[in-house]
């Protein structure tokens, strides 16, 4: 066979194989919830593949709109709630909070309440209150803390996560001027810091050094001392 003629014929080989191995764009509403699973996209996340999550999550996107059914809506909120982190570490936080806006509309618009719906919300809002701090969103990355303090039992398996957005809220409020509240919010996150046990040190801490902060802020030098060495305790 002529050179020519074997490059031509590699070239073709190629192509043919690259046809198979890469899927055709999404046609809308050719896919429902029993075609995609989710957590491919979180996989993805989970190994730093951002790009590809994105890109993977548009098209099955694309192929689950327009939804006809609430499980296929569902499977959509699912499949946002992971491109919104996705985003987010793209650093594309408008993009982000959008997805996780949608998300969000789509959980509480589901009332069945169903598994589903708690998995959405755990997901995406945890990922919107930091895209909207990205943004200097402070009081809307305010209100979703808030929402998740609320979603949240605080039981003995959530005592570190209450730990961690209590202490976050403490912040936001700090941020905002609003230091009565960022005082109580700060106790509250050292409560349940005192009530958990083991912690990390930093998780611990992290309550004790926003309200140190506070103090020092407010020149209550002896109050931020104390707090500072309770943290060592």
């Amino acid at each position: 066979m002529p050179i020519r003629s074997l490059d031509t014929f590699s070239r073709n080989l190629a192509f043919s194989v690259l046809a198979i191995l890469v899927p055709a764009p999404a046609v809308a509403g050719e896919l429902t919830y029993r075609d995609v699973d989710p957590f491919e996209i979180m996989g993805l996340n989970t190994i730093g593949q951002y790009e590809e999550a994105s890109l993977r999550a548009e098209e099955l996107l694309a192929g689950l709109r327009p939804a006809e059914d609430n499980p296929t809506e569902l499977t959509i909120g699912r499949v946002l709630a992971h491109l919104c982190e996705a985003q987010f570490w793209l650093n594309r936080f408008a993009e982000a909070e959008a997805s996780c806006v949608e998300a969000v509309a789509i959980a509480d618009n589901d009332a069945s309440r169903s598994a589903d719906h708690y998995m959405i919300l755990a997901t995406s809002l945890p990922w919107l209150a930091l895209s909207l701090e990205r943004q200097g969103k402070v009081e809307d990355a305010l209100e979703v803390r808030e929402r998740q303090l609320e979603r949240i039992e605080i039981g003995r398996r959530d005592l570190t996560q209450g730990v961690a957005l209590w202490s976050r809220v403490g912040h936001l409020h700090l941020i905002l001027g609003d230091r009565a509240d960022a005082e109580a919010a700060f106790n509250e996150a050292i409560d349940l810091a005192n009530r958990a046990s083991p912690l990390k040190f930093s998780e611990v801490t992290e309550g004790y050094r926003g309200l140190a902060a506070l103090y020092l802020i407010e020149e209550r030098f002896g109050q931020a001392e104390v707090i500072l060495l309770s943290a060592m305790d």
